[in-house]
């Protein structure tokens, strides 16, 4: 299977999905348009426990209320981009995003898909804040051939976006964003034998803010005890006709924090508590 990877979130999505899918670098090989996997069994194998993530967000509710399918920011041309998805895997348009990913990890990885769908602007932020492409010198026009992804990418940039999610977070009056913990490329060989299912259950709507970034950092350390960096990725979901943007996004390495942390068993809730604190927006 080939995957185009059109902006580094989206590469940060899917490899959320091929790491809490039990993926191992042998199967997977980099080419100069994104990804190729040797093999699709640990899709079709270990894709059940991503439907699980979102079946849980779902019943949650991202809004904290009776959640709305399909959980996923869309603008208008988004959603019928989704509604066409849907219906291309034998789902009726509104199906939740956990009926859709469950269909297609059970029943449709190995299917040839020629069509190409408009991406949620989740899946590629970059190409959305002031009209500029990161890492493409042109403007929002030449950019449009970026902004359309294969079912495979959409449907697994989808399932990446949701096992990523933590929750929301309060930044300033009425205002909230929504954050995501993506693996960066630094030390992939360590990334893919840690367990990111268990890993996103640890942290998974307990996250009070994200500034100041030392508590962040101390906090993610003691309740993951992860080894390696993360990217902390802070959106402003579309609304309307409003396009998600990047509202923060910052790299931090738990590894020597991790370490430490490791040995304060008897002190983590006080530990705990004393991080939730400093990032509560009502102490900010």
């Amino acid at each position: 299977m080939k995957i185009k990877i059109s902006s580094p979130t989206l590469r940060g999505y899917i490899q959320v999905v091929l790491y809490a899918c039990g993926y191992r670098e042998h199967q997977c090989t980099l080419t100069p348009e994104g990804l190729e996997l040797q093999d699709t069994t640990p899709l079709k194998q270990n894709g059940d426990l991503i439907v699980k993530i979102a079946k849980t967000v779902e019943e949650r509710g991202i809004k904290g209320d009776k959640p709305k399918a399909p959980i996923i920011p869309l603008t208008g041309n988004e959603k019928a981009s989704y509604k066409n998805v849907a219906q291309t895997l034998g789902l009726q348009e509104n199906a939740p995003l956990s009926e859709l990913l469950d269909k297609y990890f059970q029943q449709k990885v190995d299917n040839k898909f020629d069509q190409e769908y408009t991406a949620p602007t989740a899946l590629i932020p970059e190409f959305y804040e002031y009209n500029r492409v990161l890492g493409y010198a042109d403007t929002k026009r030449k950019s449009e051939t970026y902004r359309t992804l294969d079912l495979h990418t959409y449907v697994l940039g989808l399932a990446g976006y949701i096992t990523s999610y933590l929750g929301r977070i309060k930044t300033s009056g009425a205002s909230w964003v929504e954050v995501h913990l993506l693996p960066t490329h630094e030390g992939a060989h360590r990334e893919t034998v840690t367990n990111w299912i268990e890993l996103y259950d640890k942290i998974r709507f307990s996250l009070k803010g994200i500034t100041p970034a030392s508590s962040l950092l101390l906090w993610l350390s003691l309740k993951t005890h992860y080894e390696g960096t993360v990217e902390v990725l802070a959106l402003n979901p579309g609304r309307g006709q409003n396009p998600t943007t990047i509202w923060a996004t910052f790299n931090l390495d738990l590894t020597r924090s991790s370490k430490i942390l490791g040995d304060v068993d008897q002190s983590v809730d006080t530990l705990t508590k004393l991080l939730e604190d400093s990032l509560s927006p009502n102490n900010s």
